[in-house]
């Protein structure tokens, strides 16, 4: 267990949850690049980092100059598009955090990318506005772990919570 770094808005325990997961070998996918995308670069093997919004992305393409692992940052306005190269089954960890008006669709689409035994993480479940990704997730993959929000956690951030789903072994779809 790691102290949160102050810039990254996830709840420790969703970084610690995600941490015991990765290895240098590991191939992550984040829809919606930001200061969590360092914090992976230094974890895994392979990290395609989504983002749409083309400041931002600016931003963070800046900030990623140097990373440690197989980085490729890439800019769209639509992510259902952006990993059609991308097999289907080949992730082992996607993280999704980005705008809230494409959350549905990363969600979705990322199902199809996660390898069986990778792991989905959807932060900011607990919002209203992310109910429909939340109960279709619900429904393809069952009952979620909860990655919980404590006090003192992370500085800005009111109570928040991520969703953590495995794929079955056997699933490939």
């Amino acid at each position: 267990m790691g102290t949160n770094m102050k810039r990254i808005c996830l709840n420790q325990s969703v970084l610690d949850f995600m941490d015991d997961k990765l290895s240098p070998e590991s191939f992550v996918l984040e829809y919606g690049a930001g200061w969590s995308s360092r914090w992976f670069a230094d974890r895994c093997g392979r990290l395609i980092s989504i983002e749409t919004d083309p400041r931002w992305f600016t931003k963070v393409s800046n900030d990623l100059q140097g990373a440690n692992c197989n980085l490729e940052l890439r800019l769209t306005k639509q992510v259902a598009d952006v990993c059609r190269d991308l097999g289907d089954n080949c992730v082992d960890l996607i993280l999704i955090d980005c705008a809230e008006a494409h959350r549905y669709q990363a969600t979705t689409n990322a199902w199809r990318l996660l390898k069986p035994g990778g792991w989905l993480i959807f932060d900011d479940a607990q919002r209203k506005q992310h109910l429909e990704s939340v109960l279709w997730m619900g429904k393809i993959a069952g009952v979620a772990t909860r990655l919980e929000w404590k006090q003192g956690d992370i500085e800005s951030a009111m109570p928040r919570l991520a969703l953590a789903w495995k794929k079955p072994a056997g699933e490939t779809k």
